[in-house]
């Protein structure tokens, strides 16, 4: 371990959006370290923070399901990147894999398809401006279907995918100051 704890072998992953822990668990399973996990949802954090009160063993490793993780309820629009830094880590620092799936109701077809004319539907410029703070190496970026092919303000199908892409493209030429 490092001085902040943190394994040298163990790539760390900030989840965001993080709903009851699903993604962060199959990334555990798969040796990463989640080092904070995200959600506005109360329940959902609730859930999250008693399976990690529980010490649920990852298989096949001697590691616990969100041992040491940085659990917080929080709307990620008033989010800042430094929070989510581990404790005790002085200096710059950034997650591995920036991690998540942004609310999937606006881009559903089992949903009302209103994209961007729900406000859940931008949430995805929070995501970008926290990997632009935080520079990680790698974004997972995970959402439904319909975004494909959701219409942005110009009503083009697949506009708002374009969008969401060429945000993530902005961000990539651009340096910014980590944490």
């Amino acid at each position: 371990p490092t001085a902040h704890g943190l394994s040298e072998r163990s790539p760390t992953v900030v989840d965001l959006f993080c709903g009851a822990g699903g993604l962060s668990a199959g990334l555990e399973a798969a040796g990463w370290t989640t080092v904070a996990a995200v959600d506005a949802d109360e329940d959902a954090i609730a859930t999250l923070r008693a399976s990690q009160a529980a010490e649920l063993p990852i298989p096949g490793t001697t590691r616990r399901f969100l041992a040491g993780t940085k659990i917080l309820l929080r709307d990620i629009r008033e989010l800042a990147a430094r929070e989510l830094r581990p404790d005790g880590v002085v200096g710059r620092w950034r997650p591995d894999l920036l991690a998540g799936g942004p609310p999937c109701q606006p881009f559903s077809l089992s949903g009302k398809m209103r994209a961007l004319d729900d406000p859940r539907g931008r949430l995805f410029f929070d995501f970008v401006r926290l990997a632009e703070e935080l520079r990680p190496r790698f974004v997972l970026f995970e959402n439904v279907a319909g975004l494909v092919t959701a219409r942005g303000p110009n009503g083009a199908s697949g506009a708002v995918l374009r969008l969401v892409q060429r945000s993530f493209e902005k961000i990539g030429d651009r340096k910014s100051t980590r944490l």
